[in-house]
Formats: C-alpha cells, sequence, structure tokens
C-alpha cells in the first residue's frame, strides 16, 4: 500500500503469513461434559449449551489468545524537493494493478509508480524524471508506523516486535522478532538500482543522488533459519535483472486474466473527474453511476488481488491492514463473513 506526500511517501509491506500475539496452550480436556451439553439442548437451554465449553475451559485456567495479523514493515521513500509543486495527483490503475504518484515542479514533471509481482513474490517501485540527473531519493526500512499502534478504544499500545535493520549498497535488510506470544521471526529484503547518479549506504538506509531514475525491488521472508532466508532473499532479487518495465507487463496480463473477465458498463461518463469530486457530488445529492461504477470495480480489485491463486483468502480487512490491533484480529470468520467475502465471485 503506497500512501504519504511529494516528499515522503511510504509503503506499506505486508506478507499473509505475518502473524503476531499468539498465545496457545495446551487444550484441557472437557470430554465429560458432553453429556450435559446434549441435556441442555434438549431442555431447549441452547444459550447456556453455547456458553458451557467456553466456561469450563475458562474455569480450568485455559485463556488463549488468537493471533492478530500483523502489519509487516514500511518502506520509507524521502524525496528531495527543490521547488514548489503542481499538477499532483495519485492514481491506481484497477485494470492494471499498478498505483502512480505524478506531479510537477513547474520545470520538470516526476513519477513514481509500483506493483506487486505475486508470480516472482516482490514489489516493484520506480522513480523517473522529465530531466536527466533529477531524481534523488533517501530509502530506508522501519518497523511500521508506531502512530498505528492504538487500541480499538484509542489507547496507545507496547507494539511486541523489534527490529534491526542492516544497510549494504545495493541492499536493505529488515530482520524482525516477536518479543512475546510465539516469538516469531520475519523480515524483508529491498535492492536498490540506480540508473544514473551516486548511491551511498548509510546507519539509516540509502541515499541516491542525480539519479536519472531509481527502481526498487522489495520482498519478505518468514521464519528461520534467519540468515539462510535472507542470503537467499537477496540472491532472488539479484535474479531479476529484466527491469521494471519487463515485470510490470508480465504482471499486468496475470491480473487482467482475472479481471477483465467482467464489466459493468452503466453509462457513467468520467471526464477526468477524480475520486473526490465524484464523492463530493454524492455528498451533495448526485450520485453519478461513474461512482457507482468505481466503487463496483474498486470491489472486484480487492477480490481479485486478496485472491491470487496459491495464496491465502481474502480475511474481513483484505490485505491492507496497517493496524496493530484490527477490528476482530483480521482472523478468518467461519460464521458466514469469509463466505460473503466471496458471494460476488
Amino acid at each position: 500500500m503506497l500512501y504519504g506526500n511529494i516528499h515522503t511517501d511510504t509503503i506499506l509491506v505486508n506478507d499473509e503469513r505475518f502473524y503476531f500475539r499468539s498465545k496457545t496452550p495446551p487444550l484441557p480436556d472437557i470430554s465429560d461434559k458432553l453429556k450435559h451439553l446434549r441435556a441442555l439442548m434438549l431442555e431447549g437451554d441452547y444459550a447456556g449449551a453455547n456458553h458451557l465449553y467456553e466456561d469450563s475451559l475458562r474455569s480450568l485456567g485455559y485463556s488463549p489468545h488468537i493471533a492478530v495479523v500483523q502489519p509487516g514493515f514500511d518502506v520509507v521513500l524521502k524525496s528531495v524537493v527543490e521547488r514548489p509543486f503542481e499538477q499532483y495527483r495519485r492514481e491506481l490503475d484497477m485494470r492494471d494493478a499498478e498505483a502512480r504518484v505524478v506531479w510537477s515542479d513547474g520545470k520538470r514533471e516526476f513519477t513514481k509508480r509500483m506493483f506487486v509481482s505475486h508470480a516472482r513474490n516482490f514489489i516493484g517501485f520506480r522513480m523517473s524524471a522529465s530531466e536527466p540527473g533529477s531524481v534523488s531519493l533517501e530509502v530506508r526500512l522501519d518497523l511500521h508506523d508506531r502512530g498505528d499502534a492504538v487500541t480499538q478504544d484509542g489507547r496507545p499500545m507496547e507494539i511486541p516486535l523489534s527490529v534491526d535493520v542492516d544497510v549494504s549498497d545495493p541492499f536493505i535488510v529488515l530482520r524482525g522478532t516477536e518479543t512475546s506470544g510465539t516469538g516469531g521471526v520475519f523480515g524483508g529484503v529491498l535492492r536498490a538500482i540506480a540508473h544514473g547518479g551516486e548511491v551511498s549506504a548509510g546507519k539509516a538506509g540509502l541515499m541516491i543522488r542525480d539519479a536519472d531514475s531509481v527502481e526498487l525491488q522489495v520482498s519478505t521472508f518468514h521464519g528461520g533459519p534467519v540468515e539462510s532466508l535472507v542470503d537467499a532473499t537477496k540472491t532472488r532479487l539479484s535474479d531479476l535483472t529484466e527491469g521494471y518495465e519487463s515485470y510490470f507487463r508480465e504482471s499486468r496480463e496475470q491480473h487482467r486474466a482475472f479481471y477483465e473477465t467482467l464489466e459493468l458498463d452503466l453509462g457513467g461518463s468520467y471526464n477526468g473527474t477524480s475520486n473526490e469530486g465524484l464523492l463530493e457530488r454524492a455528498y451533495g445529492g448526485k450520485t453519478d453511476t461513474a461512482l457507482v461504477e468505481k466503487l463496483f470495480h474498486s470491489g472486484r480489485y480487492l477480490m481479485v488481488s486478496s485472491s491470487v491463486p496459491g495464496s491465502f483468502p481474502a480475511h474481513l480487512q483484505g490485505k491492507w491492514n496497517g493496524d496493530y490491533e484490527p477490528p476482530w484480529q483480521c482472523f478468518y470468520m467461519a460464521n458466514e463473513n469469509l463466505q460473503m467475502n466471496y458471494w460476488q465471485c
């Protein structure tokens, strides 16, 4: 997920394998309660039957904690901004599955682009400018925004995670460990490719100056042994030698194979109107058919992106969770919620 502003953009990198705060003690034997359970149901005391096992486990000190979907980590991008900006826009091409940010400083036009390659398991990013030697960018990896570490009722919470970041051109490696629960290990590797300009490594990250364009490749790892996973991820990213455009075209075709199986045309006319413009008109009492079409396609885009063959299915919050305590822990609620996600399919 790409968000932010011209000076500082953030890519939240999630992995469906990243969970934390799990607590699974041994399950006590309460099979002797089955006879009582059946008796309550036969008597019509369904509420009592519903709580019998839960109350019995609690009375024996059984206190598990369901695993929570963990926000992965952030790629923080700080651009060198020399002049006031104009013609700024952010867009998501749902047909191509590419996010774009474009702006001008009155002299040059800058473009940031990003996509996710499911086939090759990496995030691709590219920043370019209309004038050679105009791209200067600081790149670092960090634990996801600590401002999102709040409870459901708005209280600050401790983040039971620790991270260590190592920078060595052209790589940045983030190694993370859960400090409670299962003590799981997670992390990511970023590879930077500068076309022209200079690259230097510091403690905080990589600094690219005066490049024609910059490409970043980011991938994740989970479990252990950690150093073997780091080395394997570095090797896999180093083998991606064909460049942003080639891998983007491959990803776009794979995405379109699902996305273009359905179309909806209500006769809506966009005329270049932004999402904000369409929503403003709707708030004023006029809901354009263009907005209805966009909402429909947005739902399809989210579902397609959350349901890549071979991956986990979409859970209640999709794959874009950035909260350390998300609603319902983002779990798979199989009491019809999970099924309802896929009704539209």
